[in-house]
């Protein structure tokens, strides 16, 4: 099997490929994007009406761009795309983005309204199952100044950033997961916690049952019998447990 990209050129893709999208909805929502890859080349049509917008942005990579859509209103909707597809061309995933949150509910995946605010724990149990993007938790306190350790094991991303009084004062990544913070003035400071993330929720193989996969290629996306679910399988992203915040005075 030849890659697309040492295909010889076609003038004209041979087909056109129609992708249908059932998603339901619990609230009404404006200000959705689809993001997609050949924007340009894509018809698009929500409830059989065509989407008429203009890229106007991208998404992770600027290959997916963003496509304004209709406000979305509580119900079940159908979203269509079609494009010519040929030797070269290939279907890829695209997305609906915006200020909503997301129920996963067996195998379907529920639109609801926007998580006003979120404690400690797995965004994927708090509405954000496919939250791929940082975080930042913020919260007041107040010491008796001198030294501050804030201890954070029990977290899944790349590292944590550690902010007081919106200046960064180190991160967090390595065992034993603390962060000295020194000389802090007596008082009220505000500590924000920013934790980077990952794109495996936004981008992985979110139907992928076998957790003793050890190399994720292009076969760990195509699995089928027991290493497949129609369910998906976020993996946990947060800070799992509350920090511990240590006076060392």
């Amino acid at each position: 099997m030849a890659e697309p990209w040492v295909q010889q050129p076609v003038e004209k893709p041979e087909h056109i490929m129609r992708l249908r999208f059932t998603f339901r909805s619990e609230a009404l929502i404006a200000g959705v994007k689809l993001a997609l890859e050949n924007a340009q080349v894509t018809e698009i049509f929500l409830d059989g009406e065509p989407v008429t917008g203009k890229p106007d942005g991208w998404f992770t990579d600027r290959c997916i761009r963003t496509i304004p859509l209709p406000g979305i209103d509580p119900g079940t909707h159908r979203l269509e795309l079609r494009f010519p597809f040929g030797k070269r061309e290939a279907a890829e995933w695209c997305y609906l983005l915006g200020d909503f949150s997301v129920a996963l509910d067996g195998c379907e995946a529920v639109l609801r309204m926007p998580v006003a605010r979120v404690g400690f724990g797995s965004l994927t149990d708090k509405g954000l199952p496919f939250y791929g993007d940082n975080v930042i938790y913020r919260m007041e306190i107040q010491t008796q100044g001198g030294n501050l350790k804030v201890h954070a094991p029990q977290y899944r991303g790349a590292m944590i950033t550690v902010l007081l009084d919106g200046s960064e004062r180190g991160d967090i990544i390595y065992a034993p997961y603390d962060c000295i913070l020194e000389n802090v003035s007596a008082g009220k400071h505000v500590l924000e916690l920013k934790l980077y993330g990952t794109r495996f929720n936004s981008f992985g193989q979110l139907h992928l049952c076998n957790p003793n996969f050890t190399w994720y290629g292009p076969n760990s996306y195509r699995t089928t019998g027991d290493d497949w679910s129609f369910e998906y399988r976020p993996k946990p992203f947060g800070i799992l447990t509350s920090p511990v915040i240590e006076e060392q005075l």
